[in-house]
């Protein structure tokens, strides 16, 4: 099992080597406790880049967020905000996380049941070069009103990774 650890001196990025243009990422995983902590996962491109993010932050444990940018702008000002069925602790137990990308849709999953879909409606407002998978976990707290603030007596902050599996569409 793959564990992404964050201490008061640095947190963990894990960056692909490769790219891909269309398909689906799914990831099984705990995400990191305690506020101020932030688990996330991102398909990026080169800068100014295109991204697609699923982020969970320790102050709130029972959703994740989905947001996206084109060419390094938000698009949407609001993230969206989704939890597994039945809510629960998102740090307490596996779950699987999922993008997928098609050249008309960008669509964001927990356990296997979409929770939102982003369809293109023209290319100023659409990610398309979001290719690079990357997962991390980091300190928030310089952000605390979004993430929290992080308690260093229970450090460290671990996110615990089971699988990773990536789809492409040909």
């Amino acid at each position: 099992m793959l564990q992404l650890s964050m201490n008061k001196e640095c947190g963990t990025n894990l960056i692909s080597n490769r790219n891909f243009t269309y398909g689906r990422v799914d990831i099984v995983m705990k995400t990191a406790s305690g506020s101020g902590a932030v688990t996330a996962l991102v398909l990026m491109g080169p800068s100014p880049s295109d991204e697609i993010d699923i982020e969970f932050v320790g102050k709130d444990p029972t959703n994740f967020q989905s947001m996206y940018f084109v060419k390094g702008l938000r698009i949407d000002q609001q993230a969206g905000f989704h939890s597994s069925s039945p809510s629960s602790d998102l740090s307490a137990s596996f779950h699987t996380y999922s993008f997928e990308l098609t050249a008309t849709a960008v669509n964001w999953y927990i356990d296997n049941s979409l929770v939102r879909s982003l369809k293109k409606s023209s290319d100023s407002t659409f990610p398309t070069a979001a290719g690079n998978f990357r997962m991390g976990v980091w300190d928030g707290s310089n952000t605390s009103g979004w993430a929290g603030t992080v308690d260093w007596s229970s450090s460290p902050k671990v996110a615990y990774i089971k699988s990773i599996k990536y789809n492409p569409y040909c």
